[in-house]
């Protein structure tokens, strides 16, 4: 009897873990959360069998020895009945031993929710095994009359793929009226018909820094609501006391605005007369970075953390042309740069990232993505000069100089700068003349274009997009991605 027990809360616990599995497969869900293996399998082409996610298979697999060990709670079946499940569990165990192998060498990532599963099949197969020994010393497993085996694996199989079958292409309905809307034409240029989804692709990094601005602002005020609500008072008059109140203006900052405006006041028009304007302009330009500082104190007390949605990430791989890329390469961080060797900030944020990852190599991953932008005339040329350098591995030389010299990007500089710096100035050209290096960057850019950048420098960190380089550098946005 104890045994039988024990098998039934093994083989419950087994459809519990197919059924999840099964679930995720059907609604795309995170089946483990972000930083697992889990999301990597679902999708990868192992894990289904003829259009049926393996998961399914494993669900009918519990049912039959689920129902099969509940069979065995008498005494007149039980013997059967043990023997029965260890015949499932080696079924079972075979192809749990070919997706162990998989996780491991092919798809290199693991799934706890496998991982548990090919657990408990190997716990039916031991304890089943060992019980039906017991019970009956040297006698086959393959001994039960062969209707007793066939009859509940067939309707326990059959069962959860047919419930499978129809839910799934109930889904797939709904999906494919989502995608007829996404076909819906919403506006025309000429003989040019605009659908939905081509607006909707247009407009989605728009769409992503709006939501970010709003909820920004909706968590700030949320914040400011509860130390509020601590000291028994309002919002407004919480930043009265401890921002507005301690704005503090100068006579120097009065004096040096009153020289910058007086030449373009009306004659006639004294200090005196627009002193007070001049305060009130200066403490409203100092009250928006007081707030912020409060606020962040407020944060930082309270222990508020905010990550943008997961379903709200970016597919992006990262480096799919094995391109230039710092930092270590197993970091739980990647950071993804879509830059211009002629923007100025893209110059700024250049030096920060290198700040960051002399700072912190083993928690960040940077790999840098070309997108010159068209109203630069050198930086498409310059581009591909650098992403030919890649193949003397000087790329991020190269690029360290153009950010450092970008008051000349002529051609006759950039290949001033390349013989500079020791490189074999005859490959590189012969590269960029080959067309290849235009290649690289033509590739980046048609990315780029795919995920909606429009001007740089652009971040991507782990899928979320961050836009441009934040005030703070991106130390607070890493620390993040790491707490999670």
């Amino acid at each position: 009897m104890t045994t039988t027990l024990i098998l039934i809360f093994l083989a419950t616990f087994g459809v519990l873990d197919s059924a999840y599995l099964t679930y995720s497969h059907l609604f795309g869900s995170a089946a483990c959360g972000d930083g697992s293996g889990c999301g990597e399998i679902l999708a990868s082409p192992y894990s289904k069998l003829l259009g049926i996610p393996l998961s399914v298979y494993g669900l009918g697999l519990y049912l039959a020895i689920w129902m099969t060990a509940w069979r065995g709670l008498r005494e007149d079946e039980r013997g059967d009945a043990i023997r029965i499940v260890s015949l499932l569990a080696v079924v079972g165990n075979l192809p749990s031993l070919f997706l162990l192998y998989l996780q491991a060498f092919v798809i290199e990532a693991w799934c706890p929710f496998c991982l548990g599963s090919a657990m408990l099949m190997l716990a039916l197969l031991i304890v089943a095994w060992r019980a039906a020994d017991r019970r009956d010393p040297g006698q086959s497993v393959f001994g039960p009359p062969l209707h007793l085996v066939v009859a509940p694996v067939m309707l326990a199989i059959a069962l959860p793929i047919g419930i499978y079958s129809v839910v799934e292409a109930g889904i797939g309905g709904l999906i494919v009226g989502s995608r007829s809307q996404g076909r819906e034409v919403v506006a025309r240029i000429g003989d040019r018909e605009i659908t939905r989804s081509e607006v909707d692709a247009g407009i989605r990094m728009k769409l992503q820094e709006t939501k970010d601005q709003y909820r920004s602002e909706w968590l700030d005020r949320q914040v400011l609501g509860a130390e509020a609500k601590n000291r028994g008072m309002s919002i407004r008059s919480l930043v009265q006391q401890e921002v507005y109140s301690k704005i503090d203006v100068t006579a120097g900052e009065v004096t040096h605005r009153w020289e910058q405006i007086k030449g373009r006041l009306k004659p006639g028009t004294t200090r005196e007369d627009v002193e007070s304007r001049i305060r009130s302009e200066i403490g409203r330009r100092k009250s928006k970075p007081a707030l912020d500082v409060f606020v962040a104190s407020l944060k930082k007390r309270f222990g508020t953390d905010y990550r943008p949605p997961a379903s709200e990430r970016f597919v992006i791989d990262p480096n799919p042309r094995g391109g230039p890329e710092k930092g270590s390469s197993d970091a739980p961080v990647t950071i993804v740069e879509f830059s211009d060797l002629e923007c100025g900030y893209c110059a700024r944020a250049h030096h920060a990232i290198d700040d960051l990852v002399k700072r912190r190599p083993k928690d960040v991953r940077v790999i840098f993505r070309h997108y010159p932008l068209n109203m630069h005339p050198h930086a498409r040329y310059a581009a591909e000069v650098a992403a030919c350098a890649q193949q003397q591995n000087g790329f991020w030389k190269v690029v360290d100089r153009l950010f450092a010299n970008q008051n000349d990007l002529s051609k006759r500089a950039i290949w001033n700068h390349v013989e500079a710096l020791g490189l074999d100035a005859l490959a590189v050209d012969a590269c960029v003349k080959s067309g290849d290096g235009g290649r690289i960057v033509q590739a980046d850019i048609d990315e780029g274009d795919s995920l909606g950048v429009g001007s740089t420098p652009t971040f991507f960190v782990n899928g979320h997009y961050i836009g441009s380089m934040p005030i703070g550098g991106l130390d607070a946005v890493v620390d993040r991605e790491m707490s999670h």
